[in-house]
């Protein structure tokens, strides 16, 4: 059972890393056709092959098209995922009429699958290719030339997706950096705005249900002072680790600057989000983040209202959040109310 795990993880990876980039890449392999296959169908012109000519010229001029549409910022001219189907029908009519020498078309094949279509269709892909070209290679050159040409060709299958699986991996990992705090792995301030940004966009028209909540903790400088920022940094790591226990697959935490976050609750109203937040302020309070000193954090709760801006909506949970530090801290504040829900 592990080893089918690890063979799927490897073959479909655990990302697609040419997603965002499968236009520009597309566009640079289409020119390099084009170039490379000029000169393919010119021999076979002089060789007296006129239809095998003409089969990749009109491949010239669809790829070199395709390049074209790119670069001025359209689509292809077929979507990618039929762009399988005639290469592998040229694979298979190259084959056929030069034998061994036109298997070598298969590799380049195999490798542009992968860029063409995602992780998981270029696995089938892949498979359905690898076995076509085997089996066409066995009835028109032999068993023997067969089997090789199956070993090298799950060899060039095997590195194209080492390759992939590391690009993936990187790509992974500079995704997490750019999208969460280092330190505690909440999501960063840029995520914060674009989130309010999308629903402050939707609730230009109408009422959209949800709450934020501004938590800040409550002498955090002392933390610091007395303890050192090794014990602050320990305070945060275990503050964001109780607040993602707590909260919803559809809510998001981020860390929006020092001891401030702000946890994002969808489908919620002011009231439903007060009370979150109370049963955050006594879960926090009750937790040993920090052996013989006490950690409290204050709240300011504030509903999303119709027509609100994002700065605006920040802002309301940010005075209710200061509401609630002049009223004593370890206290929750909601901004419609403007009293404490304690």
């Amino acid at each position: 059972m592990k080893l089918l795990q690890v063979l799927r993880s490897f073959a479909f990876g655990e990302s697609d890393a040419l997603a965002a980039h499968r236009n520009r890449i597309m566009g640079q392999m289409s020119v390099a056709a084009g170039v490379l296959l000029t000169p393919v169908a010119v021999s076979h012109l002089l060789y007296d092959r006129p239809w095998m000519a003409l089969v990749v010229a009109l491949l010239v001029v669809w790829v070199l098209t395709d390049a074209w549409r790119l670069r001025t910022g359209r689509g292809p001219l077929v979507a990618y995922q039929f762009l399988v189907v005639p290469v592998a029908l040229g694979v298979g009519l190259s084959l056929t009429a030069q034998g061994i020498v036109g298997a070598l078309w298969s590799y380049p094949a195999l490798i542009l699958i992968h860029f063409v279509v995602s992780r998981h269709a270029a696995f089938v892909c892949s498979l359905v290719l690898i076995g076509a070209t085997v089996g066409m290679t066995s009835l028109n050159v032999g068993n023997d030339i067969a089997v090789r040409v199956a070993a090298s060709q799950l060899m060039t299958w095997l590195m194209v997706n080492i390759v992939l699986n590391a690009l993936a991996l990187e790509h992974n990992k500079l995704q997490q950096q750019a999208t969460t705090d280092p330190l505690t792995g909440a999501l960063n301030r840029r995520q914060m705005d674009a989130a309010l940004g999308e629903l402050g966009k939707r609730a230009r028209g109408k009422p959209v249900p949800a709450s934020i909540l501004l938590i800040d903790v409550d002498n955090f400088k002392q933390v610091n002072d007395q303890r050192g920022h090794g014990a602050g940094d320990q305070v945060l790591i275990g503050l964001v680790r109780l607040l993602h226990q707590r909260k919803r697959a559809v809510d998001s935490l981020y860390r929006i600057g020092g001891e401030e976050f702000l946890l994002l609750l969808q489908d919620t109203g002011a009231e439903a989000a007060a009370s979150v937040a109370e049963q955050l302020r006594a879960l926090v309070g009750a937790a040993d983040l920090l052996p013989d000193m006490p950690v409290t954090i204050s709240i300011g709760v504030a509903e999303c209202q119709m027509g609100y801006r994002p700065e605006q909506w920040l802002k309301a949970a940010d005075d209710a959040m200061y509401r609630a530090k002049s009223g004593g801290r370890n206290r929750v504040e909601n901004s419609r109310f403007a009293e404490s829900t304690l």
